[in-house]
């Protein structure tokens, strides 16, 4: 059973292994931010190592990765993102106009 599991190396470590760790590292650079600036790659990473426990090539590997993320890419920009900024294109105000030209004391 784990003759699959070990069959294709990837910086001499197991490939899903090293799916794995790019999607832990992709996870803790999207918690590190405020913005969804990896999303996608975790999600195309957790897809990988699907693909690669079913023991897919290198090649079908990365072609996964790279297209899941261009996929995700592209429903984030185009489905979630106008969503999200539904104001119309209009400027929110925040009272920060107020202040423009004002002289300020730093306390600390």
């Amino acid at each position: 059973m784990l003759t699959f599991l070990l069959n294709v190396t990837i910086l001499g470590i197991s490939d899903w292994v090293f799916w794995l760790l790019i999607a832990v590292l992709a996870s803790v650079i999207e918690i590190s931010t405020l913005n969804l600036v990896s999303i996608w790659f975790i999600i195309a990473a957790i897809i990988t190592v699907i693909v690669s426990l079913f023991g897919a090539s290198l090649a079908l590997q990365l072609v996964v990765f790279f297209s899941t993320s261009v996929i995700g890419l592209f429903i984030f920009i185009f489905v979630i993102r106008p969503r999200y900024m539904k104001n119309g294109g209009k400027t929110v105000a925040t009272n920060a106009d107020r202040i423009i030209g004002k002289v300020g004391v730093v306390t600390e």
